[in-house]
């Protein structure tokens, strides 16, 4: 029996696409290996839609209401094995909010034969506070690989990405340019753009040579094209400490040099990269130019070779080849 064709992805949002983590390590995954695909939504019905599918596997991405709970509940009764794919769960609830996401996720893995995360540090959280030993599985390069740079320009050409959730750590990162004195010019290509405008003159970033830009899959790919260096400053907390480095693969990916601050749970990426002080890491760029020429070419192979969607795909394979019985 061909066990992908008993497969369901189920995701809990009306529109999957709207979230990226649901895109590189679900929607991807299961179009290349040929998984079904469903959206279940609150107001849905547990029992119908099993009867309706009859799933031998069932795969949940991010559950984001408390009906998804309650279809892996019934999937256990009738003997369906349940795999759990869970993202930035870092067990620190100081909100409502959090709080109902916790209880959400942790009567989804009760429930789970199988916890997938994306790191090894959001897999060692869940063995510390739940006990699971969860299945590391990463999320797949998104974009299109660019040919890695050749050489970098003076004033540098910066690009920084990410979602307003990260406009903290780009405030850190600016901070940390500023102190350095370099000439630079910096593109920040990301969604609140007011909001964070407003926050920057806040801030009193007015000397900094910087432009906001919508963010877009067309804008990003564009003005990473258009720069030698991507930026990614971390605050070193529980949220980010769960995250997936998808943003350090994409940049990489395309083929740029990266400048990030150092944490331990991006270690794997420091031979390719700068791992330090922002602004220290520029300087470094302008006196090492070769050498992070260097590193961007080798990172770009590492990247392309264990991101790209066809090696993600073979470990969820090899994962559900071993209910094939």
């Amino acid at each position: 029996m061909n066990i992908i064709k008993k497969v369901l992805w189920v995701f809990s949002v009306s529109n999957p696409q709207i979230i990226p983590s649901n895109i590189v390590s679900g929607i991807m995954p299961a179009n290349h290996l040929g998984i079904k695909k469903i959206i279940f939504l609150q107001t849905h019905n547990p029992v119908k839609t099993l009867q309706h599918y009859n799933p031998k596997i069932i795969i949940f991405s991010k559950a984001l209401h408390s009906n998804i709970v309650n279809l892996a509940i019934e999937a256990k009764k009738r003997k369906i094995v349940v795999i759990s794919v869970f993202d930035d769960w870092h067990f620190n609830s100081d909100s409502l909010k959090k709080t109902k996401q916790f209880n959400i996720n942790k009567l989804l893995s009760d429930s789970s034969d199988i916890t997938v995360v994306k790191t090894k540090s959001a897999a060692e959280i869940i063995k510390k506070n739940i006990g699971i030993r969860a299945k590391i599985i990463p999320d797949c390069i998104r974009y299109e690989s660019f040919n890695p740079i050749s050489k970098i320009n003076y004033p540098l050409n910066i690009v920084w990405f990410g979602s307003n959730g990260n406009h903290d750590t780009l405030i850190f990162g600016l901070n940390e340019i500023l102190s350095s004195n370099i000439d630079c010019k910096i593109k920040i290509i990301t969604n609140k753009t007011a909001e964070l405008q407003e926050n920057l003159i806040k801030n009193k970033f007015q000397s900094l040579n910087y432009k906001i830009i919508s963010f877009s899959d067309q804008s990003l790919t564009k003005e990473v094209y258009l720069s030698e260096i991507v930026i990614i400053p971390f605050i070193n907390d529980y949220i980010r400490f769960v995250k997936s480095p998808n943003r350090i693969v994409d940049a990489l990916n395309f083929g740029r040099f990266v400048v990030m601050s150092k944490t331990k749970q991006y270690i794997d990426f420091e031979k390719y990269c700068y791992q330090g002080n922002i602004g220290s890491g520029l300087k470094w760029v302008i006196d090492n130019q070769q050498e992070a020429i260097k590193k961007t070419k080798e990172g770009n192979s590492f990247v392309k070779k264990n991101f790209h969607i066809s090696s993600v795909s073979k470990i969820w394979k090899e994962l559900l080849k071993k209910f094939d019985v």
